[in-house]
């Protein structure tokens, strides 16, 4: 019998995206794709939603909790292109390439 108390299946954190865009200690497994399908329009929208205070959205990630080659300390589950689209937002100078 396992007490309900002993287990924890989530535990969710709230990291500031700026934090999360640049930190290299997220990445993405080997089965994720290599390619982002977000594009131009979908990343300004999610600059726009953030510009007005909405949410950037939920990112599942896997604590690795074992030293990764590359220094990784979770794996992107879901939410790669996301932290891909947040670090262009979060960039002045990359954004603004991308709005012209």
């Amino acid at each position: 019998m396992i007490l309900a108390s002993k287990v924890n299946l989530y535990k969710f954190d709230t990291i500031p995206a700026i934090d999360y865009a640049f930190d290299d200690s997220f990445t993405a497994p080997f089965y994720q794709r290599v390619d982002s399908r977000w594009k131009k329009p979908k990343r300004f929208n999610l600059a726009v939603s953030m510009i007005l205070g909405l949410p950037a959205g939920m990112i599942t990630t896997h604590d690795l909790k074992r030293n990764h080659p590359l220094g990784a300390k979770y794996h992107i589950v879901d939410g790669r292109q996301r932290k891909a689209a947040l670090k262009v937002i979060l960039n002045p100078a990359e954004f603004a390439q991308e709005l012209q």
